[in-house]
């Protein structure tokens, strides 16, 4: 004879995971808080915060796509970290939701101005246009959140994890609100460049004068 008792950890197992997540996210936002007062050009901001979600957030990859109003409406790559598979290579994403490209996640990000999360890879019907590179570069979920200051939506920042259903609810918010702090410093930096400009612009008509 023996006795047998079973205990059910499944909540306790995803009360930890979750708590590990906000942990990532909120050394995220600290490093990414960092980049922003140090950043001097927009182009370096966006590629010191994509290089920190990999490095310090240890996500797989990382990048920052610009919606442009041309054929098809593109989203452009304008800078990427941790893409070794040349996954932006052999892709194509747009925000036109007449096209099988612009109904991923990146497409809907621009057109809701609402984060967008794709849980597993494999099996989402809105990844089918980049499901086999998504499986050769070992994407396994992602997220995908728009760059937004005031009316202004400047880009979206895209990124995997290598793991399915990477993103939990405290870990999203959090990440938004880096989203967030990374569309103002965006703001600021182009606020300053236009400020720089008019002083030069000045500067030099009173020297012809």
């Amino acid at each position: 004879h023996f006795a047998c008792m079973v205990l059910d950890i499944t909540e306790r197992k995803q009360v930890e995971r979750e708590s590990s997540q906000s942990a990532r996210a909120l050394r995220l936002l600290s490093h990414c808080n960092f980049a922003l007062v140090k950043a001097v050009s927009e182009e370096q901001l966006l590629t010191d915060i994509c290089r920190l979600f990999v490095e310090s957030g240890g996500y797989a990859m990382a990048w920052v796509g610009v919606p442009e109003s041309g054929e098809g409406r593109p989203v452009r790559p304008v800078t990427s970290w941790g893409d070794h598979h040349g996954y932006l290579d052999g892709v194509s994403v747009s925000w036109d939701e007449a096209l099988p490209t612009g109904r991923g996640p990146c497409g809907r990000a621009v057109r809701s101005r609402e984060a967008q999360i794709v849980r597993t890879t494999r099996n989402a019907p809105e990844m089918s246009p980049w499901r086999a590179a998504s499986v050769r570069s070992g994407f396994r979920s992602s997220l995908s959140i728009p760059l937004i200051h005031g009316d202004t939506l400047f880009a979206v920042l895209s990124f995997y994890a290598a793991e399915e259903d990477a993103f939990g609810v405290g870990e999203v918010a959090l990440l938004k609100e880096v989203a967030g702090n990374v569309a103002y410093g965006i703001h600021t930096l182009r606020v300053r460049h236009e400020r720089d400009a008019a002083e030069a612009a000045t500067v030099a008509k009173s020297a012809f004068l």
